[in-house]
């Protein structure tokens, strides 16, 4: 395993060593949280490919595969053709809005207050996305080197977050060599879901089902190839670690404190430019990924975590985001109304059926859409201003300043 070792240990220093290079392509927060927009069509592709399929799609598939076989791919191909969805039929629509995150994004669409409540559910998921990776390269470090889990979640995220405050986006970019990306998703679904099979009839009796990409590497894999597959894996669970805590501290510097220091103001908050503060986000990424060490150190379920995530995402905020690109009549009451409904729903049904049943996302949509629709037709349109500006953007115009209602 010496051979392995070092490959792994010469991965690691080159990551972190890349994050301090990236730091000198940061010198913007438009740098930092988006690599300056300036990724063309094979470095974005090799982004999305590494930020999506990360530590749930590597050792949550596998785990899936080794529990229930072929059927395990599903969970990332779902993954996938979200993905595929999302880059044919809105991602050109999005890009012409230049928004940083989801929550500028619907604030531009309904008003500022939605901005407020959908960071703090972006916020949740977000955080909840680097536990998972946390948890699942922190599995591949405990049966590596048989340390204690809590050992293995510090190595691993002191790296992660490393890297990430220095470069920002342009770390996870540099570190790998969105269509083409979400058809790598369905190969990796399948690629798992086999590895997870394979390990289920080699090694049947796992006292994890989650150990089984990293039992099935260490024990089948020649030395120095196993080094590789093992540094290969690592790097996609620390670009999803990483691209997840970079949002999650976005999220909390752009759409939650920004917004919170501008409340009670007649004057929108400052556009993203203005606020190009690289600072505040590298402080932001230590802070949560502090934080979200020790939700990994006292979950410890990967499939768990990301369920979570997902349930509170698509529950709170899938109908007033496309309600948005879709539905003129859609309005800023109808959305928050929407988002709340959605985000009790779920939660009350997972807390009453528990954290893996399918319920609570079905319930939650169901509620969310009726809500958003009813309050939506029963109270005013949008405010001209709010929508001329967000039909500015959608043409790929400068929308200048709105005029964002207050609630």
């Amino acid at each position: 395993m010496t051979v392995d070792y070092l490959v792994m240990a010469g991965y690691l220093l080159g990551i972190v060593g890349v994050g301090w290079w990236g730091k000198k392509r940061a010198a913007s927060k438009s740098d930092f949280l988006v690599a300056g927009r300036r990724l063309g069509p094979l470095m974005y592709t090799g982004t999305m490919a590494a930020v999506v399929p990360g530590g749930a799609s590597t050792i949550g598939g596998v785990r899936l595969g080794y529990t229930y076989g072929v059927s395990g791919a599903a969970m990332v191909c779902s993954i996938g053709l979200g993905l595929l969805a999302l880059s044919v039929f809105f991602s050109a629509r999005i890009a012409r809005l230049r928004v940083y995150t989801v929550a500028e994004m619907l604030s531009l669409r309904y008003g500022d207050a939605a901005g407020t409540v959908s960071g703090i559910v972006m916020r949740v998921y977000t955080l909840m996305l680097v536990v998972t990776s946390t948890i699942a390269y922190a599995s591949v470090f405990d049966v590596l080197f048989d340390v204690p889990r809590w050992v293995a979640v510090v190595i691993g995220g002191t790296i992660v977050v490393g890297y990430s405050a220095l470069g920002g986006m342009w770390s996870i970019t540099l570190t790998e060599g969105g269509t083409v990306a979400g058809v790598y998703c369905l190969v990796y679904a399948l690629a798992g879901a086999f590895i997870g099979m394979a390990t289920k009839v080699l090694y049947p009796n796992l006292a994890s089902a989650d150990e089984a990409f990293a039992t099935i590497v260490k024990h089948a894999l020649p030395t120095g190839i196993k080094g590789l597959v093992l540094a290969a894996a690592l790097s996609a669970m620390m670009s999803t670690a990483s691209g997840a805590l970079i949002a999650s501290a976005t999220v909390a510097t752009n759409d939650i404190w920004a917004r919170l220091r501008h409340r009670g103001r007649h004057e929108a908050p400052a556009g993203p430019e203005d606020q190009d503060d690289v600072g505040s986000n590298r402080l932001a990424i230590a802070i949560l990924g502090v934080a979200s060490m020790v939700i990994a150190c006292l979950l410890g379920d990967v499939i768990e975590a990301l369920t979570v995530a997902y349930n509170l995402l698509v529950g709170g905020l899938l109908v007033p985001i496309l309600g948005g690109l879709i539905w003129r009549r859609g309005n800023l009451p109808g959305a928050m109304a929407s988002m709340i409904a959605g985000g009790a729903t779920v939660i009350t049904f997972m807390v009453a059926d528990g954290l893996l049943a399918n319920e609570p996302v079905y319930y939650g949509l169901l509620a969310s859409l009726i809500v958003y629709v009813a309050v939506s037709l029963a109270t005013k349109p949008t405010e001209e201003a709010v929508v001329a500006a967000w039909r500015r953007r959608l043409a790929g115009e400068p929308a200048g300043t709105p005029e964002f209602s207050a609630v």
